[in-house]
This record gives C-alpha cells, structure tokens and sequence, in this order.
C-alpha cells in the first residue's frame, strides 16, 4: 500500500474534512485500490492521508475520478426519482426509500428524512441550497463540470493547489463568505468554488445519512448535535482507518478532559457554525470557518 499525502484537503476545515471523507467512500469503491484507509497528519491543520495501492498522485487522482463518473455509483442526481429535489414530495420519498438498497438509501437517507407529518420530507443540514436552487440540479451541474475538466479536477483537488472556478459552493466552502464580506457584488453574483472538492464533499454525505434525535425536526446526522443544527463538529484521527470503522467513530460521542482527547487515536475535534445567508426568497445556509475544540 502506498500512502498518499492529500495536501490539499485539511481537517482543520469543514470542506477539507467532508472533501477527504468523500476520497474515501469513492476509493472504497475501486477495487483497482485495495484495502483504502484514511487518516490525517497531527501538525495543523492536518492534511489527509490516504493509503492505497495506486502507486502515484496521477493514477490516484485517476481512480477517485472514474469513481466520480461511475452512473452505477449512488450520486445524489439518481436516488430521488424526481426530476428535481424542490419536487420530491413525503409520499414519492418514502415509495423511493422502498425502491433503492444498500448505499443508494443511505444517500437519499443523508439528503432528507421522512420523519414528518408535512408534506415534504425534512432536508438534511447539509443539504444547503435554497431559493431558486435545486440541490441534485446544481450537483449535476458540478458533475458536468469535473467531467469536462478531467482527472486534473480531481489532482489539484486532493493534492493541490485548488483552482477556483465560477460557480456556487453550495455552502461547503467558509472562504466564500469571507471573500464576500470585502467585495462590493452580492454573494450570488460573485461565486467562486473548487469543483472537485466542492463533489467529494458531497460525496461524503453517504456516510452521513440522517437518523431520529433530539434535533431540528427531530431529525441529525453524526456531526450536528444541537438541536437547531448550529454546528457542524467533527474529530481528527491519526490512525488508518476503513470506511466502517469512521463510521463507528464518528457515531461516538467524545468528552474532553482538560484538553486530552478521551480516546486513543484521535488528536483533535473541530467545529463549524452553519449560519444562513443570502436575502429572503433566496436563503440558503453556509458553513463558516473551523474553530478547534481541543
């Protein structure tokens, strides 16, 4: 195996950490990279490391590519069975619940909940477009994107440095709306975004689908605790791990005793605040800096 350092993608930020869990649950997929483990460097602000059998940056950024082109792969455009999200109503949810399997559910199932008595299933936390736009739509649109710029996308993405692009980041990237409070343009006029880290993280929402709690619509994943769905938090971990085994820890409450994490493995937690933006009839939220808990 060899271990590949993702320079690019740093835990210390909620695209960073969401980007780098999206590199694994694709490369989980691959079978041309064996036995794939993720982890991250203890030094700030703690770049991934992935551990895999492709030996190069090239072949690797090759392999999470085909990964993210794959139609028989669980994308968000798929799973719905609408033509758009905004149509997706509580009934069709649940019909599309008993029609997918495996992955397929737990996607849809990290997209929406249909733990209500509304007419429309509940949005997941990071499910963040609002106003005239259509989440599975705009993830085509990003799709389409990383497809016409190639494997290259997906290099600069895990390896770096990013390449900023027009187009919305669909609320996973806090430097937008630190750029935004020193321009002149509103938000929407002026949106920049790194395609191919912006669809890892969305990639990642496979590992995160949603589950009944005391929460916002009693509905949360594994890293928003609050009840209002105010912060995003998440650890950092030292030692490889699989797919399974972040799953389990990230479904683990952690206490904090005078700095010291209180298990072995995990160097640091984070935590984000998800804060609405844009004016009304267009809101959407957005994800801000990480701030380290330990």
């Amino acid at each position: 195996m060899t271990e590949h350092r993702l320079n690019a993608l740093h835990a210390s930020s909620p695209l960073g950490f969401l980007a780098g869990l999206g590199t694994l649950v694709v490369a989980a997929r691959r079978q041309e990279l064996g036995d794939v483990r993720l982890a991250w460097e203890t030094a700030p602000p703690h770049p991934a490391r992935l551990w895999a059998t492709t030996p190069d940056p090239a072949s690797l950024a090759k392999a999470v590519f085909d990964g993210l082109m794959d139609q028989s792969s669980p994308l968000p455009e798929n799973v719905t069975g609408t033509r758009g999200f905004k149509e997706l109503t509580l009934v069709g949810c649940r019909k599309q619940f008993d029609k997918l399997t495996g992955s397929n559910a737990a996607l849809l199932a990290a997209m929406v909940s249909d733990a209500t008595k509304e007419e429309k299933p509940v949005r997941g936390p990071l499910v963040m477009t609002g106003g005239p736009q259509d989440f599975t739509a705009e993830v085509k649109k990003l799709r389409a994107a990383v497809k016409k710029a190639g494997a290259e996308a997906l290099r600069t993405a895990l390896f770096g440095p990013w390449q900023y692009e027009d187009g919305h980041p669909l609320g996973f990237d806090p430097l937008m709306e630190r750029q935004h409070a020193y321009l002149g343009a509103k938000p929407e006029r002026d949106t920049r975004r790194v395609p191919g880290a912006v669809l890892l993280a969305i990639t990642a929402l496979e590992l995160l689908p949603l589950y009944p709690a005391a929460s916002r619509g009693g509905i949360t994943n594994v890293l928003f605790h609050d009840r209002h769905w105010e912060t995003m938090s998440w650890p950092v971990w030292e030692n490889p791990l699989d797919l399974d085994s972040i799953a389990s820890l990230l479904s683990v409450r952690r206490e904090w005793r005078d700095g010291s994490p209180s298990q072995g493995g995990i160097i640091a937690e984070f935590a984000a605040e998800r804060k609405d933006a844009g004016k009304e009839g267009s809101r959407y939220s957005v994800l801000r800096q990480a701030r380290r808990l330990s």
